[in-house]
């Protein structure tokens, strides 16, 4: 029915040159305390910490983006940590995932312009059960007391009732990366059919206090997701890193021989009638030379993708309407010469290498249909692109290339303009970078921007008139744009790295572990407060 597959994840940086980091020194001497007393805890059951993180797919969208980082750093603390994919048989996975896509939608509340919403069958719980109950047979042979297993999103939840059956004394916790924070119809829908799986966690942790459902309330804790600031998508780049990567990466031409190793994929880019090719065919589009305005995202219609589309068209064919005002002949002329030079990226990862994502295709193809539909000098200015994905690194290093490809007087814009969101981890690392950031008023996206401060939030994703003069407004005030990038920056800094979310996950593991230490004990005939006299320090700093 499925299996689980365990990702290889190289082991990764040192602590010690994590810490070296002025920016992340304090953090990382947090996080390394805090590992060390979970270790204590952990150790009271006699065996070698372990952490299990389950999810359902190697690549592409947030999860999948943070867990070899987090997975990374665990074991340097000194933890047997692993990563394993739960896929489904072949006969079931297209059935599991267009059924979890569905639940997906449910739990962001989402409803059709006509009212309707996803319904779920009992032909939809069948496949769920056999498909989550074999990952949980498989799961249960590899897992003892004590030990972590961190179930990610409703892909998985649904191993928790068999293997709490199977293994009482395995600490179970639900990561839940999306929600709504309006309860309507269909959230309702979606939790009533996850609350008896749920329900088996031993604790859930929400990206917002919003997303918590009321019979979770006093078993659910709020843990933001964190990203690491030196991996390859959000590691500084120098104008010759930027300019290498995007040659590796089929989107300008090497005008010189490289001495950095060919890609093993390109970039390709949607083609005047709709159909995709070279991304420097029949015209280069003019990355490093005009100021840009990227979103990257998956496939999702959620991600709002078309409205967009629609108001970046608007811009272009309408400059005169979003021209300044200002009297200043220079400030005027140079706002008119972004307007007329911005180009729209919109890019997101190949579909077919994305398991769990059935309906992508669909969003991308009429996506690229509108575009074919476009004068051939609108056309000129947007740029569809399909990322590869054969390479983790490759894909990382060309999303941080396309966020800093714009080597003119204004960054690159970075959109985000979701309808829903969980969390917006493409926000996260655009503010990282310090770049403009425009943005929606989703419940993940509020969590981290500020309207006005760290960035730019419109009211409705839909709209787009708003959406295209905020768009022109980040072009006009470039010294607000360039300063809320700075603060935002700064928050990232202060609260969405990784280092700073593992303290958070080891803080409750340690409590987790703690009381299931004293109900084995309990059980045993053993003291309920054992101690330790081991004061040595299971986390490598050198």
């Amino acid at each position: 029915m499925a299996s689980l597959v365990e990702v290889v994840v190289p082991l990764g940086p040192r602590l010690s040159d994590y810490e070296a980091d002025p920016r992340l020194t304090y953090a990382v001497r947090d996080m390394c305390d805090n590992g060390n007393m979970l270790a204590l805890e952990m150790r009271q059951l006699r065996r070698q910490p372990r952490m299990i993180m389950v999810n359902s797919t190697g690549k592409g969208g947030g999860v999948a983006e943070v867990l070899p980082s987090n997975v990374q750093v665990l074991r340097r603390m000194g933890f047997e940590a692993y990563w394993l994919v739960l896929t489904p048989d072949d006969d079931r996975k297209s059935r599991f995932f267009n059924l979890t896509k569905r639940l997906h939608r449910l739990l962001h509340g989402y409803v059709a312009e006509d009212g309707s919403r996803d319904v779920i069958t009992e032909q939809d719980v069948a496949d769920y059960e056999a498909v989550t109950r074999a990952a949980a047979d498989e799961l249960v042979s590899q897992v003892a007391d004590g030990d972590i297993v961190v179930l990610h999103d409703p892909q998985t939840i649904g191993m928790a009732p068999r293997l709490r059956a199977l293994n009482d004394n395995v600490v179970i916790v639900f990561r839940c990366h999306i929600g709504s924070d309006e309860a309507n119809e269909a959230s309702r829908a979606g939790w009533d059919f996850l609350r008896p799986y749920v329900q088996c966690a031993d604790k859930s942790v929400f990206s917002a206090t919003e997303y918590i459902p009321s019979f979770l309330t006093t078993r659910a804790v709020v843990i933001p997701p964190g990203i690491d600031p030196t991996d390859s998508k959000n590691r500084e780049l120098s104008p010759p890193d930027v300019t290498n990567i995007l040659a590796n990466a089929g989107l300008i031409r090497p005008h010189h021989p490289l001495c950095t190793r060919s890609y093993r994929a390109t970039v390709r880019r949607v083609h005047a009638d709709g159909t995709f090719g070279s991304a420097i065919d029949p015209d280069e589009f003019g990355f490093l030379f005009r100021p840009i305005i990227t979103q990257v995202s998956r496939w999702d219609e959620l991600k709002g993708w078309m409205p967009l589309f629609r108001a970046f068209v608007r811009l272009k064919r309408d400059q005169h309407l979003y021209l300044s005002s200002r009297r200043q002949k220079r400030s005027r002329e140079r706002h008119a010469c972004l307007l007329a030079s911005v180009r729209l990226v919109l890019a997101g990862p190949d579909p077919g290498s994305i398991q769990d994502d059935p309906d992508a295709g669909a969003v991308l193809r009429e996506l690229c249909d509108e575009y074919a539909k476009l004068d051939r000098d609108i056309q000129e200015q947007i740029a569809i692109l399909s990322l590869p994905m054969e390479s983790r690194k490759e894909n990382a290093l060309i999303v941080n290339a396309l966020h800093r490809c714009s080597l003119v007087e204004l960054p690159a814009i970075v959109m985000q303009n979701s309808i829903k969101e969980g969390w917006g981890l493409s926000c996260t690392e655009a503010m990282l970078k310090g770049l403009p950031v425009i943005s929606t008023r989703a419940c993940g996206i509020r969590q981290q921007i500020n309207d006005g401060i760290e960035g730019r939030l419109v009211q409705d994703p839909n709209d787009v008139e708003e959406l295209a003069q905020t768009m022109s407004d980040a072009l006009k005030n470039l010294k607000q744009s360039e300063a809320q990038g700075v603060k935002a920056r700064r928050r990232v800094f202060q609260d969405f790295t990784m280092f700073r979310v593992i303290i958070k996950w080891c803080e409750l593991w340690r409590r987790l572990v703690d009381e299931k230490r004293i109900a084995l004990s309990c059980a045993d005939g053993y003291p309920s407060t054992a101690t330790t006299t081991d004061d040595e320090s299971m986390t490598e700093r050198d």
